[in-house]
């Protein structure tokens, strides 16, 4: 098996020969259409770096509030702040909003960053563990979900006591329920 640095410099690679603006398009639009996204009221994302799948257009629907991570002042736990044009930029060069931070009670969905994911739910990100403390912390009872190109699913993720797997998985092709 692959180290996870290994895996993250594979991933980069891979996504850098995709057509990501359309693989976003296809699996935003298959977002949009489930009744996961149509349920929900409180929705945490994050903001698109490098070759991510590009979430900013649906910060456009209001109706809908979206939550943005923010690092919090101890920089080693993360909060999510609800979406606003008004942003700083903090230590990874990446926007956060400026505005009221959500209760984790009030979370519906939440949209995981990933550059690799498994069948079983896991994903690989970029090796912060912020996420994953913030999951299992605040004991997050919301669907999570990985947007995820369906090049960039493999069989098995090494994986830490302290990972918590999403439920979905949301391609360019459909959504997969995690196993």
């Amino acid at each position: 098996m692959q180290t996870k640095k290994e895996l993250r410099i594979w991933a980069k690679a891979i996504r850098k020969e995709l057509d990501m603006k359309d693989i976003s398009e296809k699996i935003l639009n298959i977002f949009l259409a489930s009744s996961i996204y149509r349920d929900a009221q409180n929705v945490c994302a994050y903001y698109p770096i490098e070759t991510e799948v590009q979430l900013t257009p649906l910060f456009q629907d209001k109706t809908k509030k979206y939550f943005l991570p923010k690092i919090a002042q101890n920089e080693n736990k993360m909060d999510f702040v609800e979406y606003s044009e008004e942003t700083k930029i903090n230590k990874f060069n990446i926007p956060e909003p400026i505005g009221r931070t959500v209760s984790p009670s009030e979370i519906d969905v939440i949209i995981l960053p990933a550059l690799l994911a498994d069948s079983k739910g896991f994903r690989l990100g970029y090796g912060g563990g912020y996420y994953d403390r913030f999951l299992s912390e605040n004991k997050i009872s919301a669907t999570k979900v990985i947007f995820i190109p369906e090049k960039l699913i493999v069989p098995n993720l090494p994986t830490e006591v302290f990972d918590v797997p999403a439920n979905l998985l949301i391609t360019e092709k459909n959504i997969i329920k995690a196993q």
